[in-house]
């Protein structure tokens, strides 16, 4: 189901071999130091690499967030165990994320897409937000205090599981068609230059 879906929304793969996929897995895992719920780790031992789309991906989450459009959020990438060949692409993987965040997201929460605008889709890897996706707004930055280090002020539930996110991912119909003649169109209807202007 969501090898199919990923395919209709236009979904970008690397296509190297990648032969180390479960000790990459261990290594991420003993560097979170937290085991990945079961359906994510499937999904990261099938695609392994990092992967972004050929459409403009959007989801409608279930709690919304200021970067709501319409009900709508968007999805720009999903990091992988590895870049593969996409290794110029501006993709990022796992670790690289997972380290940049560290101690400014919630510690019960790894990163594991990008939004736009810098802003992380998050997967819940301990109770009570264990396999719980969520939205973390990067303007609403704050200080991961207490002892727990669990702030979910700037959180928003995306999906209840990973399997709801991927089947909740559409095209974003709304978006410019990049093939459109209207793309030209800069809204100016008509310009008048009066006589007295000099020039």
């Amino acid at each position: 189901m969501i090898e199919q879906k990923l395919h209709e929304l236009g979904v970008i793969i690397s296509n190297d071999t990648v032969h180390n996929e479960a000790e990459l897995l261990r290594e991420y895992e003993a560097l979170t130091g937290h085991t990945l719920p079961v359906t994510y780790r499937h999904f990261l031992l099938k695609f392994k690499t990092s992967m972004y789309f050929d459409n403009m991906i959007v989801y409608r989450p279930l709690e919304s967030s200021p970067w709501d459009s319409d009900g709508t959020q968007g999805l720009d990438e999903f990091y992988g165990l590895t870049l593969g060949a996409n290794q110029d692409s501006g993709l990022s993987t796992l670790p690289e994320k997972y380290s940049t965040y560290l101690d400014r997201i919630p510690y019960s929460v790894v990163p594991i897409a990008e939004a736009p605008g810098g802003n992380q889709i998050c997967l819940g890897v301990e109770a009570p937000v264990e396999g719980k996706i969520f939205f973390w707004d990067h303007e609403d930055e704050r200080e991961i205090m207490g002892e727990q280090k669990n702030d979910f002020e700037n959180m928003y539930l995306i999906a209840n599981t990973f399997e709801d996110l991927i089947g909740s991912l559409m095209i974003d119909n709304s978006a410019p068609d990049s093939d459109s003649d209207d793309d030209d169109d800069d809204g100016i209807v008509s310009t008048w230059f009066s006589d007295d202007l000099d020039l």
